[in-house]
């Protein structure tokens, strides 16, 4: 094998490699653009909604003692009292053992919705005080649910 053809095939290689390098990045930078820009039309919709008003039952729930590994249930009532509808954003517990379950993601003025906050109480014994917080198109925006329970071992 000569010089000159190891020195071609370098060059082919390299070419290529060059041409997979470049096409890559530039693939990933459309993503990330892309990403971006739903990202701020999200945001825009969020910021756009007209804002109501809400009254939340009891923001703070005392659940009785358990064992633990048990699981329980905190209920939250919401009740749209504004004049628009009311959109639950998100909801955001503090703790990965704390789930939730939101009844309607969408009010109407006059009605309610229901959040609740499923605890698993695997290997968290003693007094556990345990929140989640709701953002929402209110002018508050963010709401915290709390709840307490005594875990039994």
């Amino acid at each position: 094998m000569s010089r000159k053809y190891v020195w071609v095939c370098v060059g082919l290689i390299a070419v290529v490699w060059s041409f997979f390098f470049f096409w890559n990045l530039i693939s990933k930078k459309n993503d990330v653009v892309t990403n971006l820009e739903s990202r701020v039309a999200e945001d825009i919709f969020w910021k756009q909604l007209p804002l109501t008003e809400v009254r939340i039952k009891n923001k703070v729930v005392k659940l009785n003692a358990v064992r633990t590994g048990e699981k329980v249930t905190a209920r939250y009532v919401l009740y749209n009292t504004g004049n628009n509808p009311l959109f639950i954003e998100y909801v955001n517990p503090d703790c990965s053992c704390t789930g939730y379950e939101v009844s309607d993601s969408i009010t109407f003025p006059g009605d309610s919705l229901q959040i609740m906050l499923k605890f698993d109480t695997t290997g968290k014994a003693g007094i556990n005080f345990m929140s989640a917080v709701v953002k929402a198109n209110t002018s508050t925006a963010l709401y915290k649910l709390s709840f307490v329970v005594d875990v039994l071992e």
